[in-house]
């Protein structure tokens, strides 16, 4: 597994089938960007529970790229407020895989509902860009 240092954390991933799916962060981030690219491929899921119970996110900003956020991705994060989608169809959380516009209500699936305030749609990120620098692998 790879990892990506943040200001204050690491967004572990894994290459599968020349794209990116982040599996997991810990660190103490308030607010979360996911980059577009990461090893010069498109990241394009977030896998179950990759940000369970981060304690300190606030917000969360997901690139254009995103195309999958699987189940309970980010439940019990308690200080989750707002979520920035992109605005395209994916596939997001219980429903088995079925593609749905990017909105509120679909997205309480991936958070447990609990305090999240706003999911706003974007249609594009510029916070969204890395540079191979920014990476670390182990």
């Amino acid at each position: 597994m790879s990892k990506l240092q943040t200001e204050n954390g690491i967004l572990s991933y894994r290459v599968s089938n020349g794209s990116v799916h982040i599996t997991e962060y810990s660190g103490k981030d308030l607010i979360v960007t996911i980059p577009q690219v990461i090893e010069d491929m498109a990241v394009t899921h977030i896998k179950k529970k990759a940000f369970l119970s981060s304690r300190f996110v606030k917000e969360i900003h997901l690139p254009d790229t995103i195309r999958n956020i699987e189940d309970y991705a980010f439940a019990r994060c308690r200080k989750l407020e707002k979520i920035y989608l992109p605005y395209v169809n994916m596939n997001l959380g219980q429903d088995g895989g079925k593609k749905q516009p990017a909105t509120e209500e679909a997205a309480s699936s991936t958070t447990s509902g609990q305090n999240v305030k706003s999911v706003q749609q974007t249609s594009q990120n510029p916070q969204t860009q890395t540079t191979n620098s920014q990476q670390k692998n182990t």
